[in-house]
Parts: C-alpha cells; sequence; structure tokens
C-alpha cells in the first residue's frame, strides 16, 4: 500500500465519518419536515417496500463489490465481469419487484404497493449497478472523493427532492421517486468518478474467482441479517405492535455507535486489510488499534447512556417512551460487544476466511431463535437479555477467529480495549453522581439531558487528550500538525 498505513486509515475514516454524520444531519431534518408534512400511512408503505429492498441489497451484488476489493492482484478482465455481473442482477431485480408488485399490493391490501415497488426497483437497478464503480474508488482509498459524491447525490436526489414534491402534495410519492433520483446521481457519479472504462465481456474462470468469494459474503450477509430481524417477528407476533415499537426505538438508539462509528471503521479497513493481507505483522497492527479506536469511540458513550437511561429516552423521545429506558439499558451493553465484534468482519473477509464467519453466523441465530422464542412469552425485558446472550457469544466466536488469523493472544485483544473501558467505567461512575444533582434542579428532561451530554463530552475529550498520545495512536499529534499547517497557510494568505 503507498503512504502510510495510519494515516490512510485515519483519513478514510475521517473522510467516510464526515459522509455519515453528513447524512445523518441532513437526514434528521428532512424526516421531521416529511413527517410534518406527510400521512403515517405514507410511512408505513415506504417501511413495507424498503423492507424488500434491504433485503435485495444484500443479494443483488452476490459479494461482488467485496471480491473486487478483497482480491490483491484485480485485472481488466475481473472488472468487464463485474460489471457485466451487476447489470445482470439489476435486470433481474427489477422484473422480480415489478412481478412481485400486485401480490404484495393484495397481500397487504394496499393498491399503492403495485406501482410503487417497480419504480424502487428501477432505483435498485442504479443501486446494483454503481457497485463496481464504487468498489474501485474504495481500492484506491479516495474515500474523500466517494464522500463528496454520496453526500451530494443524497442532498440533491433524496433530501432536497422528497422535501419539494412532499410540498406540492406528492405524498409517499415524494420518498419513493426521490429515492429513486439519489441512487441514479449516485450511480452516475461514480461512474464519472471511477474512470475505469468499463465494458461488457463475459470470462468463466474471473466469473468464478468472484463467486467463489462473493456467494459467501452474501450467505453471511443474509444469515446476519435473518437473525437480527427475527425479533421484530418475534415481538410483533407476541407482543403486539405496542411492544414492538417500544423495542425498535430501544434497538435503534443503542445500536446507534454501531451503525455511526463502527461500520465507518469496517468499510474503510476492509480494503487496508485487503491490502496487506500478506504482511502478518501490519495487519495484526491495524486489526488491534482499529479495535482499540472504536472501543474508544463507543464504550464510553454507550456507558454513559445506559446509565441514564431514563433521562436519554425520556428527554429524547417524551414521557410516553419512558417504559423503553429499561430495555434501552441493557441493549447498551450488546451495542458495546457489537461494536467490537463487528470489525472482525471485515478481517475475515479482508482475509478470505468468510466460510469460518458463517458457521459463526449460523450459530448466532439459532441461539436468538431459541432465545426469543422463549423471552417473548415473558418480557422485552427478557428479549433484550437474549441479544446480550448473542452478542456476548458472537463477541468471543469472532474475537476467537480473528485472533487464530491473526495468531494473536486474548492479552493483546483485551489490552486494545482497556482504555475505553476504563475511561467508560469513570464516566458511568461520575454520571452516577451527576443524575440526582439534575433530578433535584427539576428542570424539564430535555435540558437536564442537554447539561448531561455538554458535561460528558467535556469529560469524554479531556480524557483523550490527558492520555499519552501514543495510547491514541498519534491522533493528537496529527490535530496539531494540521491545525498549525492551515495557520501557516492563512499566514501565507494575509
Amino acid at each position: 500500500m503507498q503512504g502510510n498505513l495510519a494515516r490512510t486509515s485515519i483519513h478514510g475514516v475521517a473522510w467516510t465519518l464526515l459522509r455519515v454524520l453528513g447524512q445523518t444531519g441532513i437526514g434528521f431534518g428532512v424526516g421531521i419536515y416529511l413527517a410534518r408534512t406527510l400521512e403515517i400511512q405514507d410511512f408505513g408503505l415506504m417501511a413495507i417496500a424498503m423492507s424488500l429492498i434491504g433485503l435485495s441489497e444484500l443479494i443483488s451484488g452476490l459479494g461482488v463489490e467485496a471480491s473486487l476489493i478483497q482480491r490483491q492482484v484485480l485485472s481488466s478482465r475481473h472488472l468487464s465481469v463485474a460489471f457485466s455481473m451487476s447489470l445482470i442482477m439489476a435486470a433481474v431485480l427489477f422484473i422480480f419487484f415489478a412481478l412481485l408488485g400486485w401480490p404484495l399490493a393484495k397481500f397487504f391490501n394496499q393498491p399503492e404497493l403495485a406501482w410503487m415497488l417497480p419504480v424502487l426497483g428501477l432505483g435498485q437497478c442504479f443501486a446494483t449497478a454503481g457497485m463496481v464503480p464504487r468498489a474501485i474508488l474504495r481500492r484506491r482509498f479516495d474515500y474523500k472523493l466517494l464522500s463528496k459524491i454520496e453526500i451530494s447525490a443524497y442532498f440533491l436526489g433524496y433530501a432536497l427532492t422528497s422535501v419539494i414534491l412532499a410540498t406540492l402534495g406528492f405524498g409517499v410519492w415524494s420518498m419513493v421517486l426521490a429515492t429513486v433520483l439519489w441512487f441514479f446521481l449516485s450511480c452516475v457519479l461514480l461512474f464519472r468518478a471511477a474512470k475505469a472504462g468499463l465494458r461488457l465481456a463475459w470470462f468463466a474462470s474471473e466469473a468464478r474467482e468472484l463467486l467463489n468469494f462473493g456467494v459467501l459474503i452474501t450467505a453471511k450477509s443474509v444469515i446476519n441479517y435473518l437473525a437480527v430481524s427475527s425479533s421484530d417477528f418475534m415481538i410483533g407476533k407476541f407482543l403486539g405492535a405496542m411492544g414492538l415499537g417500544l423495542y425498535s426505538r430501544a434497538h435503534q438508539l443503542a445500536y446507534l455507535p454501531l451503525q455511526k462509528i463502527a461500520s465507518v471503521f469496517s468499510s474503510v479497513m476492509f480494503p487496508i486489510y485487503a491490502s496487506v493481507q500478506n504482511d502478518h505483522r501490519r495487519l495484526t497492527e491495524a486489526y488491534l488499534k482499529t479495535v482499540a479506536a472504536v472501543s474508544l469511540l463507543t464504550i464510553p458513550p454507550l456507558a454513559v447512556t445506559a446509565m441514564a437511561s431514563e433521562l436519554v429516552v425520556g428527554g429524547l423521545y417524551g414521557s410516553k417512551w419512558l417504559p423503553a429506558a429499561p430495555i434501552f439499558s441493557v441493549l447498551c451493553l450488546a451495542g458495546m460487544l457489537v461494536c467490537i465484534l463487528h470489525l472482525a468482519g471485515a478481517l475475515v473477509e479482508a482475509t478470505d476466511n468468510v466460510l469460518s464467519e458463517i458457521k459463526c453466523q449460523a450459530m448466532y441465530f439459532v441461539i436468538l431463535l431459541v432465545g426469543f422464542s422463549i423471552a417473548v412469552q415473558y418480557s422485552l425485558l427478557a428479549v433484550a437479555w437474549v441479544v446480550v446472550t448473542g452478542a456476548l457469544f458472537l463477541y468471543l466466536a469472532m474475537g476467537h477467529l480473528a485472533l487464530r488469523i491473526l495468531k494473536a493472544r486474548w492479552a493483546d485483544f483485551f489490552l486494545a480495549q482497556l482504555l475505553g473501558v476504563v475511561i467508560a467505567l469513570v464516566m458511568a461512575a461520575v454520571t452516577a453522581l451527576i443524575l440526582p444533582w439534575l433530578a433535584g434542579w427539576g428542570g424539564a428532561r430535555s435540558a437536564q439531558l442537554a447539561i448531561l451530554i455538554a458535561f460528558s463530552v467535556v469529560f469524554y475529550l479531556a480524557a483523550l487528550w490527558l492520555v499519552p498520545d501514543r495510547w491514541v495512536f498519534g491522533a493528537k499529534q496529527l490535530i496539531v500538525a494540521k491545525i498549525l499547517k492551515r495557520r501557516a497557510a492563512a499566514n501565507e494568505a494575509a
């Protein structure tokens, strides 16, 4: 790999995190406007359609994007085959959604689904077609350009379009058409940026090489998707819509660090791991430093929110959501484990050990399925503890697999997480001392939550600044150098 591994990693994480935070901020504002403008039924229709889109995303590319990144030697023949596969799968998906529209509309007694699914299927065609140029940019570590493309496509395609169409009275179609335009713009911009000269061609040997790895990636993703989704089905079936609403809100909040932080690191580190997969020392160093970084960024905030679950849930969503607080507190424990184990997936894929992970995921699925079938007979809290149990199993199983690949020790793995755990325990203890004072102050929950967040952020940043720079991978030195460079450039311009 060209350049310094640490700087490449930090650069990629920074730009990807900027993109995720940018999309999250824009989406939050757009979501509020759409919720106030559209009908509740519109969101229900979109949720039904997008649940199928989510599953199709896992199988649409047959893992080819990951295969292109993982391969150390990539020829133009591989790219041509991958491009051909993407267009074939795009056509298959469109036909699938076109045929599925009417039966699904009849099943749910929602006629609009008959037209929504084919249109959204067209959008998924664009998303599938763009996977090859996206893989090329990720393989080049060009996360700056990739982030600019994704933010621009999301803002112009979805955010701006959905607001305009909703204002004009298009109802659910404001979200449908905006989604299609978002995927279309992203596809066009990715092809322009990749500049790969892709052409249609088929070579059997290259196709087998890509699919041998890609199909395993797809199988792993589908098993994990089914395992995670099984809780929603069980709760909705046995505990009703109210129970599912409480659980889903708590789960979404507890897993936010996974969606916004751990997944960013996994996405960025996968091509980096792949590029150094035969350099054992650098691969081990990169993985353990990633584990340390993610533990620092995710475990402390989850510990604070778990300790202050009632304040967090009530302050964000209002008093009616308070029954979700104990569920959220327990799920935060699972969130800590999942954020760390998620990183092993990128390492396993990069080193072509996916079959071993499939075995772990299959056992994880069985544990959750059996556990949920028992827990739903008792309470939502019991379901949450099943999630923690499953997460602990997968944490240990994926940790064992990663350490076996690296030939590293458990001591190295746990030591990488030590600083994050220590800061988390200290912050949780301080939070426990602050909560009675906030309750005695008597202000609104939202105001109390704002004070807690402000104090926690200051305390957390101070803790990071006080620890030795080598414990945070030289990040402080890089930040200071960046600031000095900007000042120097400003002085020269003046």
